[in-house]
């Protein structure tokens, strides 16, 4: 991983700036809107997933440490698991709307 971070003081992981994490999630976008599109079968809930998942990365910087690995399976992961509460919550109303 390629990213220009500095050490937060009294913490092991990197500290990006926005523009740094911004670009480089950016760059493969159109990949992780594929792959929310993949699990929840709509256009602008993936969108809304990706976005979602940017502000994730962004709370959770800190955690990001290009020593443990690449930093786009944890973005992957995140994809996934919003992905799973977005089908998770439609199905809980789905089945409230039904019994209606």
């Amino acid at each position: 991983m390629d990213m220009t971070a500095t050490s937060h003081p009294g913490h092991p992981g990197i500290d990006f700036t926005f523009d740094e994490l911004g670009k480089h999630f950016f760059a493969n976008i159109g990949a992780y809107k594929l792959l929310a599109y993949s699990y929840v079968r709509n256009k602008a809930a993936a969108e809304d997933i990706v976005s979602d998942c940017f502000l994730k990365l962004w709370e959770h910087k800190n955690k990001l440490d290009p020593r443990k690995g690449d930093y786009r399976m944890y973005i992957v992961q995140i994809i996934k698991n919003i992905s799973y509460e977005y089908i998770r919550m439609n199905s809980i109303h789905a089945k409230i709307h039904g019994n209606i």
